[in-house]
């Protein structure tokens, strides 16, 4: 066997200290540090154009501290908190250089509240995670900031009371939940008295298969589109 090859000497070197990589143009498209060949330090990507795209930490080839993206026009897009290479901690979310959501993470997945915004900056919506689900009380907010609905979930279900309120906040509507499925009396309100009324049977063992969630579609559109993830930068020349 040759020698070299024994010893790896005809392997090539390992990476320590900055590293830029540049575009055909000779502009920085990405800097890093590393340290026996792997990630280790500030990390910054660019587009073409020298805005921002990505500024990270890395801790022994792992993402670790607040990683920042930013959209085509340089605004931030996300701030994510990763520990080890996973997300967890604090994470906002923007849309159009605003802020349209924050929350914790833990494993990856939400949990305990979250806040929703619109595009004026006003708060849409609050929401209760447990493990990336909907757990506990979910509520929405109009443009002036009066509630407008608060429902219940259990797990990613509706259980218990479903409420909306009109633009003067009186209560308009009112109806019970178990396990996804309307049980017992729903009401509708008008001028702060009760319009109409409806009485549904308790629900068969085991629940689901009812009525839609009705907070679905709203809660579907709050968030903007997920950012960040666990991006690393490629191989280096």
């Amino acid at each position: 066997m040759d020698e070299d090859a024994a010893t790896g000497d005809d392997a090539p070197p390992q990476l320590n200290g900055a590293v830029e990589r540049r575009n055909d143009a000779g502009a920085v498209v990405e800097e890093a540090c590393f340290r026996d060949g792997v990630l280790d330090g500030p990390f910054r990507l660019y587009d073409d154009a020298g805005r921002p795209v990505r500024q990270a930490f890395y801790r022994a080839g792992a993402l670790d501290g607040v990683a920042v993206d930013f959209d085509a026009q340089g605004r931030r897009l996300a701030e994510t908190t990763w520990r080890d290479g996973a997300p967890s901690g604090p994470l906002r979310q923007y849309r159009h250089g605003r802020l349209a959501a924050e929350m914790t993470l833990k494993d990856g997945a939400p949990e305990g509240p979250a806040r929703f915004y619109d595009a004026a900056g006003a708060l849409s919506a609050l929401v209760t995670f447990r493990a990336g689900l909907r757990h506990g009380v979910t509520e929405a907010y109009g443009s002036g900031g009066g509630l407008t609905m608060r429902a219940h979930f259990v797990e990613d279900v509706q259980d218990g009371w479903c409420e909306e309120y009109g633009p003067d906040g009186a209560l308009a509507h009112r109806a019970f939940y178990r396990e996804g499925v309307k049980t017992g009396r729903e009401t509708t309100y008008a001028d702060g008295r009760e319009a109409s009324s409806i009485d549904h049977p308790a629900p068969a063992a085991g629940g689901g298969g009812g009525d839609p969630d009705p907070v679905a579609a709203f809660y579907a559109s709050l968030a903007p589109g997920q950012a960040g993830g666990g991006a690393a930068a490629g191989r280096r020349s």
